[in-house]
């Protein structure tokens, strides 16, 4: 059994919407294709729309598994700058947008 949270749209999404509320924002998952969110060795990146209708932008949050619940990382350039995301990710989690 994996000690990581799960990589489903349903954990995603209900972590990008528990970010967007701890922040003050709204937040909502966005998948284009079935794409859009991608998990790999305890960390996730998912797009996410931000903000209410013609404010909305699409931005990219990036999550480390703490046990069975994700975690947005909140400093995208420490930790795409120090490598901690896996290859696998990266390019989602720290090369967009």
């Amino acid at each position: 059994m994996s000690s990581f949270a799960p990589c489903t749209k349903l954990a995603l999404g209900n972590a990008v919407s528990a970010a967007g509320r701890a922040e003050g924002f709204s937040a909502e998952l966005v998948l284009v294709n079935g794409r859009g969110m991608s998990c790999s060795n305890g960390w996730a990146a998912a797009m996410a729309n931000v903000g209410l209708g013609t404010a909305t932008v699409t931005e990219t949050f990036v999550f480390h598994s703490d046990h069975h619940a994700w975690r947005r990382q909140l400093n995208r350039a420490r930790v795409c700058g120090t490598h901690r995301v896996p290859r696998a990710i990266y390019w989602l989690a720290c090369e967009t947008n």
